[in-house]
């Protein structure tokens, strides 16, 4: 959903494509042994190319994990980064599926400097999801809506976490061991409370 697309190609059949970009090569790799690790080596036939720009891109080519994207992750071929959205399973997923769900993004659309964590995206359905990602671990940020740099470019939104407590629970969710900084002891964990549970049943009634 980050640093990746999926889509279509036409020719004599419908050939899936799946493909990943970063410009870290550790992340690529880091990629390429969790792919490996669920579908087998042979699934895996190329390796990251590195273009002009310095950025990595790996054709995976799976029609599998296509497949998966489709009717799990809710990700269809040909769409675009600003219709992005959270699969809707997340919402009431285990906690430890959402660490690694937001771990993964922030490594592929995030950043961060000595004293907050942001998170990029063109999709506000996407950044508004991961707010509420966010909020069941009691991680409170803010949305800023920036100015295009082209009139057909589309609107960059970035979600910015700046709270001393709610940045070191971030930083533990992602592994990031650069910094340190502890949770105070005082830290209330305000947590939207059972919001899978509730979440749960909202869905139920509404497919009523």
């Amino acid at each position: 959903l980050s640093e990746g697309s999926h889509f279509m190609l036409v020719r004599n059949i419908h050939e899936r494509q799946v493909t990943l970009s970063n410009n870290s090569k550790e992340i690529m790799n880091h990629f390429m042994h969790s792919f490996t690790a669920v579908f087998g080596k042979s699934a895996l036939h190329n390796e990251p190319i590195k273009d002009k720009n310095g950025t990595y891109k790996l054709n995976v080519g799976n029609k599998l994990l296509s497949i998966i994207l489709e009717d799990v992750f809710e990700y269809s071929a040909g769409t675009k980064s600003w219709d992005k959205k959270i699969p809707s399973f997340l919402f009431d997923a285990p906690e430890n599926c959402i660490d690694g769900f937001l771990e993964g993004f922030w490594l592929g659309d995030g950043s961060k400097n000595y004293n907050f964590y942001r998170i990029h995206s063109t999709s506000m359905n996407l950044i508004e999801g991961i707010n509420f990602l966010l909020l069941r671990k009691g991680i409170y940020s803010k949305i800023y809506t920036h100015k295009k740099r082209k009139e057909k470019h589309h609107t960059p939104y970035e979600l910015k976490i700046t709270n001393r407590d709610s940045v070191a629970i971030f930083r533990n969710i992602i592994n990031d061991k650069k910094q340190e900084t502890k949770i105070k002891s005082t830290f209330s964990g305000d947590r939207i409370p059972n919001v899978g549970f509730a979440v749960n049943i909202i869905r139920k009634s509404c497919s009523k």
